[in-house]
């Protein structure tokens, strides 16, 4: 599925070369070469034919009504929600029953003042839970609620974007990059803050001991930081687009990184750091933001985001265009893709052709907040949205027969994608 964040849909802009044997599925095994400036063919994939798919409505009590934003982490058996502007978090099985659920939002010396973000370790039965911006630090629950310690992160001064557990004894975090990109109106005088003369961290990404908060940077330099939003001038004042593209996240064993400001992307566990892709006619790092976003045994999905900047009249404004691709290590080649799913209808466009077909696309791409096993996907679908689908006719099967039976206040469905290979 394409969207044009104002106008028109993104077409194809990107090929692969590769090198390499294969892995012990028989998959091709290499670093990806994408070339951004460069068209590839259109594939269609239906997520129910490369993945189980199971819709699962969360049982709702007087207690546990959740919103919309969600921090979430899922172990195959059990999912943990946490509510960002409640401060509850709960826990459900995989047949969707509420297991048990704490608020610990509040003022005391145990509480958070605001969940920014939160992860859990399954093996260990531990909520952390981010507490920000009045305290920088972090608490640790267990499943059941009980308060057990807490992280002060000494010499983390800025807001942690996500982090997740990393291995047995630690956690791992990145630090946003946040200075004002600005454009000017004229397109051939771009006015960017050059970093390389600004005071910010080099080494963003970082592993948090659980137990005592010590904080140990990857050996991962970025010397030029580029943040994931463009500012412009706009007559007096300043205007921000923020671009669906994050550029680090978590997979089965480490993280991958998608650094904008590299050329390459790594994959990193424990001390080591593994090329994964590389990112090839890309001369504006600042207008075009590639990422890898989810990996099964054969697939790997990227997003993209290109910016482009017009100045009409002096009034300079942006279009901020995202595609989506697949690499398909069996057969080792890139496409232009979306994914979709038989029960979920709607009317889209076709990249590449004058056409509309009747079906939603799935948004595997951008999964930079979640924290499943590997080749699991994972979304929810609040009541309202289930209602429009609805009354419009785009339901079938399970999730049309759930969403005629849900009351107005339910917590969200899950959809759970355990891919086939």
């Amino acid at each position: 599925m394409k969207f044009l964040y104002y106008l028109l849909p993104l077409f194809a802009i990107a090929v692969v070369s590769c090198t390499g044997g294969k892995d012990s599925s028989g998959s091709v095994s290499q670093i990806v070469e994408i070339d951004l400036q460069k068209d590839y063919p259109f594939k269609k994939l239906i997520l129910e034919e490369i993945a189980d798919v199971e819709y699962i409505p969360l049982e709702t009590t007087d207690s546990v009504l959740l919103g919309k934003s969600l921090d979430r982490a899922f172990s195959g058996d059990m999912v943990v929600l946490a509510d960002k502007d409640k401060g509850t978090v709960a826990f459900f099985n995989r047949q969707g029953k509420l297991l048990r659920s704490f608020n610990h939002k509040g003022q005391g010396d145990r509480e958070y003042t605001d969940l920014i973000a939160m992860c859990a370790d399954f093996a260990k039965e531990e909520i952390f839970i981010y507490d920000y911006p009045l305290r920088y630090r972090m608490l640790v629950y267990s499943f059941d609620g009980e308060f057990k310690r807490e992280l002060k992160l000494n010499g983390l001064e800025r807001r942690l974007e996500n982090f997740y557990s990393y291995d047995e004894t630690h956690l791992v975090g990145y630090e946003p990059y946040d200075e004002t990109h600005l454009v000017s109106f004229d397109e051939n005088d771009k006015n960017y803050v050059d970093s390389s003369s600004k005071s910010f961290n080099r080494y963003p990404y970082f592993l948090i001991d659980k137990q005592s908060g010590e904080i140990t940077s990857l050996p991962l330099k970025v010397d030029r930081r580029i943040p994931n939003r463009i500012s412009w001038k706009s007559e007096d004042s300043i205007r921000t687009v923020g671009i669906r593209v994050y550029n680090w996240m978590k997979v089965d064993k480490g993280i991958y990184v998608s650094d904008f400001a590299l050329d390459t992307i790594y994959h990193c566990t424990g001390d080591k750091i593994t090329p994964k892709a590389v990112r090839k006619n890309n001369p504006d790092k600042e207008l075009n933001f590639c990422s890898l976003s989810f990996e099964s045994n054969r697939y790997l999905f990227f997003d993209v985001n290109e910016v482009r900047i017009y100045d009409v009249n002096k009034r300079m404004f942006l279009e901020v265009y995202w595609d989506e691709f697949v690499f398909d290590k069996r057969e080792g080649k890139l496409y232009n893709t979306f994914v979709v799913l038989k029960d979920l209808s709607g009317w889209i466009k076709i990249p590449g052709f004058n056409r509309v077909e009747a079906t939603t696309a799935v948004s595997i791409f951008n999964r930079a907040g979640d924290d499943v096993p590997e080749g699991y996907y994972i979304n929810f679908y609040p009541v309202d949205m289930l209602n429009s689908f609805l009354e419009e006719g785009s339901l079938r099967g399970k999730i049309k027969e759930i969403a005629e039976n849900m009351e107005e206040d339910a917590n969200p469905v899950m959809l759970i994608a355990k891919f086939k290979e």
